[in-house]
């Protein structure tokens, strides 16, 4: 949770800083570079030992490829929609267009075309946990090394 907290905390303030409402300075700095050299790769760690349990749990023989990479993307979509909707939202009231349908659709088209590049995190995990039912027949020493 704590994790969450501060990648929550970092995204503001980047948001913050890029509208010109918080200076770029030491603390910026540090906030950065605290999030993506220690909560990011507890993200992956914790993410790699779920997807670790699951596959356990199910292992992916025969057919089971598909539905596992099925209910994996399924539980990607839900954070994207929720978090890209509220992107989305708060821009278009700050820019006020919200009004405006031609803005809500083109916004709502490069939500899923070009998404914000907050969303990375995703992606890469959604890439990873694709191929992980095959990586794990590899050697351990290729895995981890």
């Amino acid at each position: 949770g704590w994790a969450i907290a501060w990648v929550v905390l970092y995204h503001a303030a980047m948001g913050l800083n890029a509208k010109g409402l918080l200076p770029a300075g030491p603390v910026l700095t540090d906030l950065y570079t605290l999030t993506y050299y220690w909560a990011m790769p507890v993200f992956f760690v914790v993410s790699g030992i779920l997807t670790e349990q699951t596959l356990a749990k199910r292992p992916v023989a025969g057919n089971g490829g598909p539905g596992f990479l099925r209910r994996k993307a399924a539980a990607f979509l839900w954070p994207w929609l929720l978090w890209g909707g509220l992107t989305l939202a708060l821009q278009l009231l700050q820019d006020g267009q919200w009004q405006r349908p031609d803005a809500v659709a083109g916004a709502s088209l490069s939500l899923a075309l070009d998404p914000p590049n907050q969303f990375w995190f995703l992606a890469s995990l959604l890439l990873y946990t694709a191929v992980a039912p095959w990586a794990r027949r590899l050697p351990a020493w290729l895995t981890l090394g």
